[in-house]
C-alpha cells in the first residue's frame, strides 16, 4: 500500500477524516486535543495501537467524540 496524503474538506468531522487518512496508508488514532501527546487517551503503547481498521476508529471517536 502507498502513502498518501488525503483530501480533507473543510467542516469534515474528524472520525470521516481519520478514516480518509486510514484509506490512504496512515495508521490513526485518537488524542486529547488539550495535549499534543499522542498516548493521552490509548495510554501507553499508544504507537502499536493505532490502526486502520475502521471499526475501530469509529469505536474511538464514539467512545471520546472530542477527540482530535
Amino acid at each position: 500500500m502507498s502513502l498518501y496524503i488525503p483530501e480533507i474538506f473543510p467542516g469534515m468531522s474528524l472520525t470521516d477524516a481519520a478514516h480518509r487518512y486510514a484509506s490512504a496508508g496512515w495508521y490513526v488514532g485518537p488524542a486529547a486535543i488539550t495535549t499534543k501527546h499522542p498516548g493521552s487517551l490509548l495510554g501507553k503503547g499508544w504507537d502499536e495501537q493505532t490502526s486502520r481498521d475502521p471499526w475501530t476508529i469509529a469505536t474511538w471517536f464514539q467512545r471520546w467524540p472530542e477527540a482530535g
